[in-house]
């Protein structure tokens, strides 16, 4: 690939894994992006690196729960659809892939990638990238007994894909996680899951491809492309044009503004989450922890608290949810004894849905040298170094096997 010019718009946890990539192949790349790298969705999110998590959103259980989360004004996942011609397509697609049998299939890709980017995360982490990497498992703490035994049902399709399981009862669990309060019923550990500082990890490789001539410039927001004779020739931004030979569009929910005078209804919506991080408190958890009946995620972050819950889709307002900030708070009074009287700060993102819960990786069919590397839902960081790496083979030509899963091309584009 030596003399090869790839520009990627979104320097982000996937789109600085892409250049990473691309550039230990030798391609001469450069980053755009408004923000350092790292300060979008990858800034405050969880920080979970979940195989496990490999159900795609679009399943016949989301249909199950749909109506009482639209109907539930407390709920931390709400439908705020704008119910143009894009949301109804992409609606469309979601409830015919949510229905259909395809479910177990694209869960058991998710789970093939997922596991192929822990191993990649687990590299980078041997090779003295420091970004708290850790297999420290996680815990699905339940406080009801009806809820506990129903998640026996997902678990038992989990374990059919090779997900590790182990089946803990309350006891079990308050030696586990001792500052949780009292009234755990039980929990299920998938103990191959693991977790690192998400910020740290793509600031940390970002600087290492620098090193293989990455160039990463921000303050520059890419905000359309420029075509000639069937192929994408140059990104626009205020600060005038850039050319290069490939092109990546890596930019979470702001896809499909950049894409817009080429591919109408672009099938992504944005799903907005909200998270709190506090600092300073004594005490800690030991290991990061979903509280499922509360929709919460608690994450430690060395002697940082990070709670995660939220999706708001179709939303794509900045910032926080407050219904969001207030669920997260109640959640950390009902199942944590710890005092979190230390600094607090509030976080809000904008998540890519795709609406089968498959990401959008590879090159859009009318255009051959613009390649997605979008979609991904709420495993954004799970899927980011696999997709860094399949995007480098596919635009270094080597194709990879699992690209046609992830084409954008299932949608016609």
């Amino acid at each position: 690939m030596d003399g090869q010019d790839v520009i990627i718009a979104g320097a982000g946890a996937v789109g600085v894994c892409s250049a990473y990539e691309l550039g230990r192949r030798g391609a001469r790349v450069l980053v755009l992006d408004p923000e350092p790298p790292g300060r979008g969705c990858s800034f405050a999110n969880a920080g979970l690196i979940v195989p496990s998590h490999c159900m795609p959103f679009a399943s016949p259980e989301t249909l199950r729960g749909a109506p009482g989360w639209l109907f539930d004004r407390r709920s931390p996942i709400r439908l705020a659809l704008r119910m143009g011609p894009a949301s109804w397509r992409w609606l469309r697609w979601f409830l015919l892939t949510s229905r259909g049998p395809s479910a177990e299939r694209r869960a058991r890709a998710l789970h093939k990638l997922s596991n192929a980017s822990l191993d990649l995360y687990a590299g980078h982490a041997e090779e003295g990238l420091e970004f708290g990497f850790r297999r420290a498992g996680w815990l699905h703490v339940f406080r009801h007994e009806r809820a506990f035994e129903q998640a026996a049902e997902e678990v038992r399709h989990l374990e059919a894909f090779g997900v590790r399981t182990e089946r803990l009862g309350p006891e079990e669990v308050r030696r586990m996680e001792p500052v949780l309060r009292p009234g755990t019923v039980g929990g299920w550990l998938y103990p191959d899951d693991a977790q690192i500082d998400p910020f740290a990890f793509v600031q940390g490789l970002a600087a290492a491809a620098q090193h293989h001539g990455v160039n990463i410039e921000q303050g520059l927001e890419v905000t359309g492309l420029r075509v000639r004779s069937g192929r994408v020739v140059a990104v626009e931004t205020g600060a005038g044009e850039r050319t290069a030979d490939h092109f990546v569009v890596a930019a979470g929910a702001k896809t499909p503004a950049i894409l817009d005078a080429l591919v109408k209804n672009l099938p992504l919506q944005p799903g907005r989450g909200s998270s709190y991080t506090h600092s300073g408190s004594k005490r800690m958890i030991r290991q990061p922890l979903e509280f499922v009946e509360a929709r919460v995620v608690a994450s430690p972050l060395g002697d940082r608290l990070r709670l995660t819950t939220g999706l708001d889709l179709g939303d794509d307002r900045p910032g926080p949810v407050e219904r969001h900030l207030q669920w997260l708070r109640q959640a950390a009074v009902a199942y944590l004894d710890l005092q979190l009287d230390g600094e607090l700060e509030s976080w809000g993102g904008l998540r890519p849905m795709s609406p089968d819960g498959l990401p959008l990786v590879g090159p859009l069919k009318n255009w051959p040298n613009l390649h997605l590397a979008t979609g991904h839902g709420q495993l954004g960081m799970t899927l980011a170094p696999i997709t860094g790496r399949i995007v480098a083979s596919l635009i270094a030509g080597d194709g990879h096997a699992w690209a046609d899963a992830f084409a954008p091309a299932r949608f016609g584009i």
